[in-house]
């Protein structure tokens, strides 16, 4: 009978023969005792049916045909509820079917039941076999407990299970101090690591009230602290990140990192529940601050020797152009070729040591912030033709050729620091000099107006085709003291400076340099600059913006420049149209005035009254219309210094 059970018989004897509705409504006894266990048959909160000795349900309550997925009806048509069962569980229920001695219930765990859409439900079975008084035939009661819900909740609270032991080995690893701030109770709940960091026992702060934990925080810290755990909602999810001092048990204070965020708000958007985590920072905190020591320390050093080394500037810078003055003085007494040599060694050698002083004292004065900017009108014609007069001689003497452009969208009325600006296109020029043996050396002034910050943009370029620079050491080009070729410093000498200064003026002055180079094809450095409008005249009067022109000077014909658009030759100062004379001695003298009215220099007047001494009338003529016109030449304070200056005819 079990094997026949086991394999689900097609059909009991006179089943055919059934009706489905009165089934459905028996096969509980007639009468009020059998409505009244029919009623509680389909009350039951189970899925439940009633099957005789073949396992063929007679009858199911309305979970046992949700559970099973079939229609009511479907329960009599032949179908035996040891089909929705696996060979093994349905050998169990068989057994249990067959074994009808006494009215004890009998209990089938772990079984795989699977419902009529192919649904596997791991479930509990309890069978009771049902009196005569109960059912008008033998009949068994079975009843199916649902255990998906209870295994997925067994699966979750192994999977919660799981991440909180997670979660604790995270905190363990971090060594991290936690608490979480309950607002309505007014409680802090915090673990080990935290007692630990302020130095207590676990037991010995437990309960730690909102007002304790306050307490543990130092004053200049509890106000940061009071507005987390004040702050209003503000629809924003903003984590906390904070340093402060937590009172220590063995007195002083420990430094910790808090973080944390809100997790719950109250009815009136105020924060209800928080949480964070503690960090000690003692001891980073500590070598910071002994960090900081160190740097302010060494600043205060840097700024006194960058501030002695700017007050003794022109301690430094008076008597080597005293050397000058007296060297250049001796050239003129006719010496001998050897004695001319030395010379000539020794004024080389003076103005390599005044560029090597100009640029520590330079470099000095912007670590001492000292070096204030001006705002003045520019010409930039006037500060390329101070190029040209500074360079040129080196440059023909290299065979280089020195070309200088000034661009025509290059407006006339503009305010900057024309000292400045000449000082930073000098370093480029002279460090392209260096090295550059053939071809040019070109200086292109260009630009474009700024309309959103009512500037004009002033781009500065100097392209050489000298021997350009290896991509490693482009990024170490603008830092003091870095030389990418160490040959260089013997050959042409310096500190390395140059570059650096330049890099920093150009910051000064709100702009910014860079350099594209290829080895054996040349380097273009380059640098920009915002310089405003001089837009008032003397009348206060708005001016319009000036463009003179596209300008060009080259130092293959600098002695007779012509001014493209003009016809009249200019001096190398670029004021005066007459030529300026150009002998062997004379030559000299006026180069070293020329340089010393450029670079602005001590020096002008004594050399000026050296050529009024060694020049006819008609020469210092010249000078003295030169000098009327420089821009960086006081002539009325050098009269009374140079009587005959004044004397000469005009």
């Amino acid at each position: 009978m079990v094997a026949e059970m086991a394999t689900g018989p097609k059909s009991p004897e006179g089943m055919a023969t059934w009706d489905p509705q009165s089934l459905w409504h028996g096969p509980f006894a007639a009468g009020e005792a059998g409505d009244g266990h029919r009623r509680m048959f389909s009350a039951l909160p189970l899925p439940a049916v009633v099957i005789d000795p073949h396992g063929f349900v007679r009858q199911a309550n309305p979970h046992a045909a949700d559970l099973l997925g079939l229609a009511r009806h479907t329960w009599l048509q032949q179908r035996s509820i040891l089909q929705f069962l696996n060979p093994d569980d349905r050998q169990r229920l068989a057994w249990r079917l067959s074994d009808r001695a006494g009215n004890e219930v009998f209990e089938i765990r772990g079984v795989d039941l699977r419902n009529d859409a192919g649904e596997h439900i791991p479930c509990d079975l309890h069978l009771v076999h049902l009196e005569g008084s109960v059912t008008q035939e033998r009949m068994s009661l079975l009843v199916v407990v649902d255990r998906t819900y209870e295994a997925e909740f067994r699966q979750g609270e192994q999977q919660l299970r799981r991440q909180t032991q997670r979660l604790a080995d995270v905190i363990w690893a971090s060594h991290s101090g936690t608490w979480e701030w309950h607002a309505r109770a007014g409680l802090v709940s915090v673990n080990e690591r935290f007692a630990e960091i302020i130095g207590a026992v676990l037991g010995d702060i437990e309960p730690l009230s909102a007002s304790a934990f306050m307490a543990l925080i130092h004053p200049d810290d509890r106000a940061t602290m009071q507005t987390v755990v004040e702050q209003p909602h503000d629809g924003l999810d903003q984590p906390f990140d904070m340093r402060m001092r937590l009172a220590h048990r063995g007195g002083g204070w420990v430094w910790v990192q808090n973080r944390g965020r809100v997790l719950d708000w109250d009815e009136q958007d105020r924060p209800l529940r928080l949480a964070g985590a503690l960090l000690d920072v003692s001891v980073e905190v500590e070598r910071e601050q002994a960090l900081r020591a160190a740097k302010e320390q060494a600043e205060a050093s840097e700024r006194k020797k960058s501030e002695w080394l700017a007050n003794v500037s022109h301690e430094v810078r008076t008597p080597l152009n005293s050397v000058l003055g007296l060297v250049q003085l001796m050239q003129e007494w006719s010496p001998d070729d050897r004695q001319g040599e030395a010379l000539a060694r020794i004024v080389e050698s003076a103005h390599l040591l005044r560029q090597t002083l100009d640029d520590l004292l330079d470099n000095a004065k912007l670590e001492a912030g000292q070096l204030v900017l001006e705002q003045v009108p520019l010409d930039l014609a006037e500060l390329s033709r101070s190029v040209m007069a500074v360079f040129t001689h080196k440059a023909q003497e290299s065979g280089v050729d020195l070309i200088c452009r000034l661009a025509a969208e290059v407006p006339s009325n503009l305010l900057g620091d024309p000292l400045r600006l000449r000082q930073v296109i000098n370093n480029l020029v002279a460090n392209a000099l260096k090295f550059t043996s053939r071809g040019s050396i070109e200086v292109r002034m260009g630009g474009h107006d700024n309309a959103l910050g009512g500037t004009h943009e002033l781009l500065v370029e100097v392209i050489d085709t000298g021997s350009g620079i290896a991509p490693e050491h482009l990024n170490q080009l603008f830092k003091p003291y870095y030389q990418a070729d160490a040959s260089t410093t013997r050959r042409f000498g310096g500190t390395g400076l140059g570059l650096s200064i330049a890099q920093r003026l150009v910051r000064l002055m709100g702009g910014r340099i860079g350099v594209d180079s290829q080895p054996g094809r040349g380097s273009r450095f380059w640098f920009t600059v915002p310089l405003a409008f001089d837009e008032r005249s003397d009348m206060d009067e708005v001016r319009p913006v000036e463009r003179p022109g596209a300008q060009r000077w080259s130092s293959t014909d600098y002695n007779q420049t012509k001014w493209e658009g003009t016809s009249e030759p200019v001096a190398a100062n670029g004021q005066d149209s007459e030529e300026l004379p150009m002998g062997s001695a004379d030559a000299r003298l006026w180069q070293a005035l020329r340089e010393s009215l450029v670079l602005q220099e001590h020096g002008s007047l004594e050399l000026c009254q050296r050529l009024i001494e060694r020049s006819d009338p008609s020469r210092a003529t010249v000078l003295r219309r030169v000098l009327r016109h420089a821009r960086n030449f006081n002539f009325e304070a050098a009269l009374g210094e140079l009587p005959r200056l004044d004397q000469t005819p005009l």
